[in-house]
């Protein structure tokens, strides 16, 4: 791994003008834990003392809903006290010089500081057991017996302490001179950068998948924490790292080369509001909503508007408890906001012109299914009506076989060509009756082609007309850059 200069923060104060940065927390328990008489198992909090302490916090912890993690309620704001302690400490103690320093050294603080979390945060969490030991806790009997039978001891085994209060954790923070995130279970965090890129910088674990997470209470968690450090040298020029169980240094999927202006973090129950295959597309369109609100409405107005974001995720949304924790700069750059207010304005007409160009392809697909029964139904036609020429034909031909029998005066043969002509005539009729309501048939469904046909020409029309748009939108978007 090479070296890289890292600074002061005396010498950073020489060089850069550093923005102020706020950061905020909210959680709120979710609509099915209410159904079922659960607690909320999210906790979430900040540290928004920038402006004298240079340094902004945002944590969030989501703790396990199984049965056998019974106390994660507890467990996830441990978690969330330990980190922030360990956080203060971290930045306190931990000076990046101008030395220069290695990636391999970066990571080995950071993995310090998660150590020290994690133990922290066992010892919290023990700390707890004692004073209301699991074995005479009622949801203990209520457990499967491998459960049970850990929990009724009168001194159980630390680890097994440890899972009863199994939380997920993301923390991040910002320094006058470098920021950073660490991340252990599933929840995202997604960052929007100095140069309007969105990523998510920390890297993911391919073991979060559906209801499986990676914990702090895992006996190899500290192995399952994942890492993003970054800091911008005496030039300017921005350094990102990242690392992980399948990342380990540069990531250069999620390196942007500019600082971030807003980072946001939130509990599985914020991204399982949205489709697994749009989930990331979903996230940077709702948090870039809250940057807009930010630099629209300020600070503390925008908090409140995140607290009702969340009950209403909670309760609409995944109805899973939901924490949403963040640091954004106090003040945007007006030309920033306005190039992000056109690309949010672009993403939503994009969405409208998909959406369009799918309800044309709907409508096409109406109007040609409805040709097609049009179609059907003028063959059926053409087969009636030569149908009913031939029973014509059929009738006139034993109509003029009983005249010439009625002539010859030979009764019996005069009786069956009489029953002859009178069945052929009701088979005339019963065509033309056929004939007369597949007409009506036929012209009510050529009403229905011109009705589809109209409806797919308009939904063409809307379709292109987004199209165009988007295409205005882009074409504003790249002359402003």
């Amino acid at each position: 791994m090479g070296f890289l200069p890292l600074i002061s923060v005396n010498a950073w104060k020489e060089f850069v003008i550093m923005p102020i940065y706020r950061s905020f927390a909210q959680f709120t328990k979710g609509a099915s834990h209410i159904k079922h008489g659960l607690g909320c198992q999210d906790f979430a909090a900040c540290h928004d003392h920038y402006a004298d302490e240079k340094l902004a916090v945002a944590i969030v912890a989501d703790g396990h809903g199984s049965p056998q993690y019974f106390r994660s309620d507890t467990g996830s704001s441990k978690a969330v006290e330990q980190a922030m302690s360990g956080i203060k400490a971290f930045v306190a103690n931990t000076v990046f010089t101008a030395e220069n320093i290695s990636n391999a050294e970066i990571y080995d603080k950071l993995r310090r500081l998660a150590s020290s979390i994690i133990g922290s945060w066992k010892e919290a969490v023990e700390a707890d057991e004692k004073s209301r030991p699991l074995k005479d806790d009622k949801n203990t009997l209520t457990l499967e017996d491998k459960y049970r039978k850990r929990y009724l001891k009168d001194d159980p085994v630390p680890e097994h302490i440890h899972h009863a209060y199994g939380t997920t954790l993301i923390a991040v923070a910002v320094t006058e001179n470098y920021w950073f995130g660490l991340h252990v279970g599933d929840g995202k965090c997604e960052v929007l950068f100095e140069n309007g890129q969105w990523a998510q910088p920390i890297p993911w674990d391919q073991k979060c998948f559906l209801n499986s997470t990676t914990s702090i209470c895992d006996d190899n968690a500290l192995f399952e924490f994942r890492y993003w450090f970054g800091y911008r040298d005496l030039n300017g020029a921005v350094f990102e790292f990242a690392y992980g169980p399948d990342c380990d240094g540069i990531d250069s999927a999620r390196k942007s080369g500019t600082k971030p202006v807003a980072i946001f973090i939130g509990s599985d129950g914020v991204d399982d509001t949205y489709p697994v295959h749009e989930n990331e597309k979903h996230l940077k369109y709702l948090y870039r909503t809250v940057v807009l609100s930010f630099s629209k409405d300020g600070f503390e107005s925008t908090k409140n508007q995140i607290k009702g974001l969340a009950e209403k995720l909670a309760e609409q949304g995944s109805q899973d408890d939901v924490s949403m924790a963040g640091i954004v700069v106090e003040k945007f750059d007006e030309e920033f906001i306005a190039r992000l207010s056109d690309q949010h304005e672009l993403d939503k007409v994009r969405e409208k012109a998909i959406f369009a160009r799918q309800k044309e392809e709907a409508k096409k697909n109406s109007f040609q299914a409805e040709q097609a029964r049009a179609e059907k139904l003028k063959k059926q036609q053409a087969e009636l009506e030569n149908k009913a020429q031939a029973a014509k034909q059929d009738l006139e031909q034993k109509n003029a076989h009983l005249s010439h029998l009625q002539k010859g005066s030979i009764k019996l043969r005069i009786e069956e060509a009489t029953k002859s002509v009178e069945d052929a005539s009701a088979n005339v009729e019963k065509i033309q009756t056929e004939l007369e309501s597949i007409d009506v048939e036929a012209g009510i469904q050529q009403e229905k082609v011109n009705i589809a046909e109209a409806e797919w020409k308009k939904a063409d029309d809307e379709a292109a007309q987004l199209e165009e748009q988007c295409r205005s939108l882009e074409l504003k978007s790249q002359t402003a850059l």
